[in-house]
């Protein structure tokens, strides 16, 4: 190996420019941590209001009260009814931190057999009063 005798080595002023490069890409990259993070947040907001709106919609229609009710509405009745305007059922519940709108058809989608079955829509409403989630579904009277 030879050795060039001429060399100093660095300077102080390459040592500064490469350190104000290092810190400008650094900087750069650290600006994509905090909105990572917000991200992060809002994905599993959304994907709690999501697990929430499948949980209600099971709930509903496994609920022998519900089916009972939608089998002979003079018996019983739906919780959290507010509303009925003739074609469907409107009830309101909450859960957790969000409040859960339900919307039951009255008449059932199912025209043959002894087996009804009636459609469900559950809507998920954060304390903003904004829709986080929606689910459909079906309640099997028999």
């Amino acid at each position: 190996m030879c050795f060039d005798k001429n060399q100093k080595g660095l300077t102080l002023v390459e040592v500064l420019v490469s350190v104000v490069i290092l810190s400008i890409i650094l900087l750069s990259i650290m600006k994509l941590f905090p909105q990572m993070v917000f991200m992060n947040i809002q994905n599993l907001n959304k994907s709690q209001a999501i697990n929430t709106a499948k949980q209600v919609l099971v709930t509903w229609q496994n609920s022998n009260d519900v089916k009972n009710y939608l089998d002979d509405n003079t018996t019983g009745s739906l919780p959290g009814l507010y509303n009925d305007d003739g074609t469907y059922y409107y009830c309101e519940t909450s859960e957790g931190s969000f409040s859960a709108n339900i919307k039951i058809k009255k008449a059932s989608d199912l025209s043959t057999g002894p087996i009804e079955e009636h459609f469900i829509q559950v809507s998920l409403i954060n304390d903003k009063g904004i829709k986080v989630s929606e689910t459909f579904g079906y309640i099997k009277v028999d």
